[in-house]
């Protein structure tokens, strides 16, 4: 019996990891215009070729501390896969949100590409950037 609970607790697991933090977390992202990360991937795939192998609420994933909470101003927390290499008395690994969808894009455009804020400019006028 036990191996049946400790089977089905792991579903339970497995099943919060897939809804990647609730489901008035997806409402919330949904609202704000965004695609879930198997909606992203589906984007650049051929459908039914994708298949996950395993998810952050994997057992030995967790033991390992390989996954790690990011507090980004864009989206909240959210969990990712850590660092895998562990080095007794290193600190950690600190984490950082990536940034929002044109967060860098001018700054990538002037350098190193060169463009002018001009250029710049009718770029964003022409809603090409």
């Amino acid at each position: 019996m036990e191996m049946k609970e400790g089977i089905k607790k792991l579903e339970k697991l497995k099943h919060k990891a897939f809804l990647g933090g609730g489901r008035q977390r997806i409402e919330k992202l949904r609202r704000e215009g965004y695609l879930l990360a198997e909606e992203r991937i589906n984007l650049f795939l051929d459908p039914g070729t994708f298949v996950e192998l395993g998810t952050l609420a994997d057992p030995q994933v967790l033991s390992l501390i390989m996954v790690v909470e990011i507090d980004s101003p864009h989206v909240g927390k959210t969990k990712d896969v850590g660092s895998p290499v562990k080095i007794s008395g290193v600190d950690q690994v600190r984490y950082i949100y990536p940034p929002a969808l044109g967060e860098h894009t001018e700054l990538v455009l002037k350098d190193p590409l060169g463009y002018s804020t001009e250029k710049i400019a009718a770029l964003k006028n022409q809603k090409v950037v």
